[in-house]
């Protein structure tokens, strides 16, 4: 019965690949490819890590997308866009800040004008972004 059942998982498996919706193996899943393949692993007794690495999905992923789906629904399994990477940057009033310290007292060195705006502002800036505002200002 259970090789039965693996034969028509198979056959089951290779219609969804030949069908209208291209699974394939790539980074992203559409919405209905992540649907077709949890509503195909629900549906067979089968070991559900067999049927994942048949089709060619992380186990983990499977597990990712079925957390989504059980708590938000079916919109949860749209595919995320990146926040994209956001490059630090220091504050434009704390670089006026050191501007400002170094045209007062000129002497001061790069990590003590960082320690006197970590003491009076709570702010911390390393002694190297301090010394790169000054370049710049030069």
């Amino acid at each position: 019965m259970m090789e039965q059942e693996r034969l028509q998982t198979k056959s089951l498996i290779s219609n969804i690949i030949n069908s209208s919706v291209d699974f394939r193996k790539s980074k992203f899943y559409s919405l209905e490819e992540r649907l077709a393949i949890i509503n195909l692993v629900d549906s067979s007794s089968l070991q559900n890590k067999y049927i994942i690495s048949c089709l060619g999905t992380n186990y983990s992923t499977y597990l990712g997308w079925i957390y989504r789906y059980r708590k938000d629904g079916a919109g949860a399994l749209r595919i995320q866009q990146s926040r994209g990477s956001q490059i630090n940057r220091i504050p434009d009033t704390i670089r006026k800040t050191v501007i400002e310290y170094k045209k007062q007292c000129p002497y001061l060195s790069a990590t003590h004008i960082a320690a006197i705006i970590l003491e009076k502002h709570g702010q911390f800036i390393a002694g190297d972004s301090v010394r790169n505002i000054l370049k710049k200002q030069r």
